[in-house]
């Protein structure tokens, strides 16, 4: 079995499971909920402060119209946190899941390499990642079109750019503990641990605001905003991929390693 003929394998696995309909759906929920909320949020806490006496006080406080920019930052920020978790959750059981059950002990008895296990794996999981974030993206457009009359493709695709990059750092990063461990509650919890280490440290400063992948979600909130040109992101970008790749990597060089 060839590592192409494993891949398809991959693939074909995705298309049984629910994973086909229910990750795109995920994106596709936030991508409605995000300029929905964004719309009709404001008006509500008004209505709700106004119908209560308590809240007098907060009357005086003019609340700004919304506008597509409050839906994009809030799609980005439903992805930087319930996009995340689900990314973390379909992966931590890549390999562990396969280890404890004993299926991947067959695998290996097949002329497939370790190596092309790994790869394989990776690659299936970023194309449905990839395309159920192309959907949600898709999705968040039309209904900010529809709900502000107006909307700007450029701003929503490069910011969700930025977003993905990092979303298949956090994968190969889970995928790398799910290949180490037996259990995939405990790779999911390092994983997680990995995406709020990767945040603490892009909000150190020192230049790490700039470089760290943690700080593409802050870049991509700025992308949105119209403060910061697309081009900032490149260095962050860059490294993400290049951690994404060694993570992947060394996660294939420690199942070569493992006993099955």
């Amino acid at each position: 079995m060839s590592g192409y003929v494993f891949f398809k394998k991959e693939v074909k696995a995705i298309f049984k499971t629910y994973r086909i309909w229910l990750i795109p759906l995920i994106f596709v929920f936030f991508g409605i909920l995000s300029p929905v909320s964004a719309k009709f949020l404001p008006a509500i806490l008004k209505a709700a402060m106004q119908a209560d006496t308590t809240q007098k006080m907060f009357l005086q406080i003019k609340i700004p119209e919304p506008t597509q920019t409050d839906a994009y930052l809030q799609w980005l920020k439903n992805l930087s946190q319930f996009g995340m978790l689900t990314l973390i959750l379909i992966s931590m059981g890549l390999v562990a899941e396969e280890k404890a059950r004993g299926t991947l002990a067959l695998i290996v008895t097949k002329p497939v390499s370790r190596t092309s296990i790994v790869i394989s794996k990776f690659l299936a999981q970023t194309g449905l990642f990839t395309m159920s974030a192309a959907i949600g993206v898709g999705t968040c457009y039309l209904y900010t079109f529809l709900l502000f009359d107006k909307a700007s493709l450029r701003p929503l695709i490069f910011s969700s750019i930025a977003f993905v990059v990092y979303g298949l750092l956090i994968l190969a990063v889970t995928l790398f503990f799910s290949t180490l461990m037996r259990n995939q509650l405990g790779a999911a919890g390092l994983g997680l641990l990995s995406y709020f280490a990767f945040s603490i440290i892009a909000g150190i400063g020192h230049g790490l605001d700039r470089y760290s992948p943690g700080a593409l979600s802050g870049i991509a909130s700025k992308i949105i905003s119209g403060s910061q040109a697309f081009a900032k992101a490149y260095p962050a970008i860059g490294i993400s991929v290049a951690l994404s790749i060694v993570m992947v990597v060394v996660a294939a060089l420690v199942l070569e390693r493992q006993e099955i």
